[in-house]
């Protein structure tokens, strides 16, 4: 991580899970220095996952618990999820936006 503000929301993570971030943040951005909030959206589903304790299977869609997986499965639970989550923030800020903006055709009609 480039420095200490971008790495502190994996603050109190188990060192395999900040490995396991830098990893997936790498692969996902394609850089070496990811922003503070795309470390913060990659530590927010980890934590989502410890405290739940378990996530769904990518392969069967059971659930299993997270710290059980081998490190390739974590790898690409955490990155399907992550990518989910964004998308899901994404069109919640687009519909957001559709809902507040005014009609233009409606000022017309006025």
């Amino acid at each position: 991580m480039q420095n200490e503000a971008t790495a502190r929301p994996l603050t109190g993570f188990p060192p395999e899970d900040v490995s396991l971030v830098a990893q997936v943040i790498k692969a996902v951005t394609d850089s070496d220095q990811p922003s503070t909030s795309q470390v913060k959206a990659f530590a927010e589903t980890v934590r989502d996952f410890h405290n739940t304790g378990v996530v769904e299977h990518l392969d069967t869609g059971e659930q299993v618990p997270w710290t059980e997986l081998p490190d390739a499965a974590r790898l690409a639970v955490l990155r399907e999820n992550v990518t989910n989550n964004a998308y899901e923030r994404l069109q919640g800020q687009k519909n957001h936006i559709e809902d507040s903006s005014p009609n233009v055709i409606d000022w017309l009609e006025d």
